[in-house]
């Protein structure tokens, strides 16, 4: 069975842009959507839309952060950016592994500012 969702995005200056994301793949209350052009939406169906989703421009990377909010892992040795850092605590339900993720969001920071100076 295909699902498909119908999102409407306004920019304020261009006018109206209309997408169709097709369902691609589900892992248990996570939906993989995709417009066929790598623009992916990941949406974790126990949240509202507007506060449980993400928008990802890669294929494995929508699967591998649906992946870690699902079983609350911590990357250890696959170095994730900032977005897809805040895009798992978007997903994420658990207070503590948001926590979690927070810490090393800002881990990151710090690592970032301490090699500029």
């Amino acid at each position: 069975m295909r699902f498909s969702i119908y999102i409407q995005i306004i920019p304020s200056e261009k006018g109206r842009i209309d997408y169709i994301m097709n369902l691609i793949m589900n892992m248990k209350y996570f939906n993989i959507y995709s417009d066929g052009h790598n623009h992916f939406i990941v949406h974790n169906t126990r949240k509202k839309f507007s506060e449980g989703h993400t928008h990802i421009d890669n294929f494995n990377s929508a699967k591998y952060i649906s992946y870690l909010a699902l079983y609350k892992k911590i990357p250890q040795k696959r170095r994730l950016s900032l977005y897809l850092i805040e895009s798992v605590i978007r997903l994420s339900t658990d207070k503590e592994y948001i926590e979690s993720m927070y810490e090393l969001k800002r881990e990151i920071i710090a690592k970032k500012e301490a090699r500029r100076s």
